[in-house]
């Protein structure tokens, strides 16, 4: 599991946990009392905003190896406007113009908490663009996860992979 998180540049796994997925669970071992924890309690990063947004990202790659993971996780899935706007270029974007931008974002709230909020292109036969809602621990990295539908379209035969 420390190879998924040294994929990203504002992470390192804490010196006192291992991260591991053992019997189709991912957590964080503390190698001293061996007490088990979210995967995320062992990561340990900048607290820059890119290092909130990477821990996002990272958290989906671990849960890939959770057996309780029902999510088709791609990164390739986050939207951003301007990929958005080269769909609409070409005429392959499916939904309705958004007055608001889709772009990541990276805040604070009211109780000095890190959060990341970003869209994802869901699904294979009906396509649905699906808010992801990310609060961090006021310190480190634990997080909560919440999602829901944003836009919803039944008929989409576009691949949405991003085109390179």
């Amino acid at each position: 599991m420390r190879s998924v998180i040294q994929q990203f540049s504002q992470l390192m796994v804490k010196s006192s946990c291992t991260i591991k997925s053992e019997a189709g669970v991912v957590c964080a071992q503390n190698k001293e009392t061996f007490q088990k924890d979210e995967p995320m309690a062992g990561v340990r990063g900048d607290e820059s905003p890119l290092s909130y947004l990477q821990a996002t990202v990272c958290y989906y790659e671990l849960f890939k190896y959770d057996k309780s993971n029902q999510d088709s996780w791609s990164y390739e899935r986050i939207l951003d406007d301007s990929f958005i706007k080269n769909l609409e270029i070409v005429g392959m974007w499916p939904f309705e113009p958004s007055r608001k931008s889709l772009n990541p974002i990276f805040f604070y709230d009211s109780l000095h908490h890190p959060v990341v909020i970003f869209y994802t292109i869901q699904g294979d036969e009906e396509k649905y663009i699906q808010k992801h809602i990310h609060r961090f621990d006021c310190e480190g990295y634990n997080l909560k996860v919440g999602t829901r539908v944003f836009k919803y379209i039944e008929d989409s035969s576009i691949p949405w992979e991003r085109m390179s």
